[in-house]
């Protein structure tokens, strides 16, 4: 993972697994995480790996995780345990991408 910092922006380069290409992504200026659940959401639709730039409490929220599972299954890494045992959460997440499995808790993959 690899930052760079403008007057304006983070900009964050990250690899793609699925196709084998890094991929560069605009992070909101000013800012270390996403704290408003609307706001969060809508951040989250555009990119699910922007789950990771999202509040803690908010990554408990199952509304804010099932909309970045449902834009990109791997983001259920950076969803909470108690999400991460969730089986709606799960199945959306598998349903996008099947891989994404390997992030669920152990009860689930079982």
């Amino acid at each position: 993972l690899r930052k760079t910092h403008n007057r304006s922006a983070i900009y964050d380069t990250t690899f793609d697994h699925r196709v084998h290409t890094p991929i560069i992504f605009k992070m909101p200026p000013h800012s270390d995480c996403i704290d408003n659940k609307e706001e969060a959401i809508k951040f989250v639709q555009k990119d699910g790996y922007n789950l990771r730039y999202v509040a803690e409490y908010l990554r408990d929220d199952q509304e804010v995780v099932m909309a970045a599972v449902q834009a990109k299954g791997y983001a259920l890494q950076y969803a909470s345990d108690r999400l991460k045992d969730d089986p709606g959460v799960v199945l959306a997440a598998v349903q996008e991408y099947g891989e994404s499995l390997k992030y669920a808790s152990n009860r689930q993959r079982d």
